[in-house]
């Protein structure tokens, strides 16, 4: 497309305001046909699809945007009128492009929403054991409800869910969804730590290290980092080599 509008400008240059007319219906012909297809319906299902419609818009604004510049300075004053309808006319066909655009992608929302809202209560229709209890929680977390979160994960972590306990022990060490809280994260760390959760023994391990939630004790700290890279987890095997060099 690119030698195609050069060859346009070459030929403003030459011939002035006679090509004028022509050249923007040419122009016209090979910028939109491309942008009308990609808003098909079946077109737009997926991001990679929205993200070629916008591409296609964004190149033929450049395009349009280049043009003017060219036949504003080629001096063809004989049709600059009825370049600017043609180029106003352009305007307003990428503008309907935006909004069929807009209303596709809403449409896709819309549709998400109501998928993740027939997840949630498939699994909210019964959360009284643990597991479903932490995938609710994990589930809001991901969405970033975390108050809700901390709920669910809270319900499952009572009833001695290690991945619940550790979770909930980062909520309260970020302040996601609750007040923070260093004592309570060492706490749920601490439970979590107690079944074999590598990740909770790592964060229990670097609270250690840092004195966060607990008095500072290089011991401990190297402790739970060797229980944890002992059970496989690179993390914590990277902190207590940095802790073991520094000591």
């Amino acid at each position: 497309m690119t030698a195609l509008i050069e060859i346009i400008i070459d030929g403003v240059k030459k011939f002035g305001g006679e090509i004028v007319g022509g050249i923007l219906f040419v122009a016209a012909l090979w910028l939109f046909p491309s942008l009308k297809r990609l808003l098909k319906k079946d077109e737009v299902s997926s991001e990679e699809a929205r993200q070629k419609i916008l591409d296609a818009i964004e190149a033929n604004r450049r395009e349009v945007e280049r043009l003017k510049e060219e036949l504003t300075r080629s001096g063809a004053s004989g049709k600059r009128s009825e370049a600017g309808k043609e180029l106003e006319q352009k305007r307003r066909e990428e503008g309907r492009l935006r909004e069929e655009l807009g209303r596709r992608e809403e449409a896709l929302r819309a549709a998400e929403a109501r998928r993740q809202e027939e997840a949630r209560r498939s699994i909210e229709d019964e959360p009284r054991d643990a597991r479903a209890q932490f995938k609710l929680g994990k589930k809001y977390d991901d969405a970033g409800d975390f108050g809700k979160a901390v709920k669910w994960y809270r319900l499952a972590a009572e009833q001695g869910h290690p991945l619940a306990q550790c979770n909930l022990g980062a909520m309260y060490h970020s302040g996601r969804g609750v007040r923070q809280d260093y004592s309570e994260a060492v706490k749920w760390y601490r439970l979590a730590s107690e079944q074999g959760h590598t990740g909770a023994q790592c964060r229990l391990g670097a609270m250690y290290h840092s004195g966060e939630g607990v008095r500072r004790d290089y011991a401990e700290a190297v402790k739970w980092y060797r229980m944890a890279a002992k059970l496989g987890d690179m993390s914590a095997r990277r902190r207590l080599a940095r802790l073991c060099e520094t000591w």
